[in-house]
């Protein structure tokens, strides 16, 4: 459910503070009375981001014509 909901215009400031890895995960397999024992993992890479800014004007997606024509037509419908 990432970017959900999506915002259109929006802009994100960031830097990338470090590319590492990180733990390692482990899969241990065991079967008892076997003498049956894996190990296996991996180590997932990873990147820290710093979010600086979110930059985001709702006003102007709007178009100025439209908006004042809908302005308008509801005064309209009032009176």
């Amino acid at each position: 459910a990432i970017g959900k909901p999506l915002l259109e215009g929006a802009e994100v400031l960031a830097t990338v503070e470090e590319h590492k890895r990180a733990k390692k995960v482990v899969a241990y397999k065991f079967k008892k009375r076997k003498g049956y024992r894996r190990w296996t993992g991996h180590r997932q890479s990873v990147t820290h981001v710093r979010i600086l800014d979110i930059q985001y004007d709702p006003l102007s997606l709007v178009e100025p014509d439209t908006a004042m024509e809908d302005k308008d037509a509801t005064e309209q419908g009032k009176g």
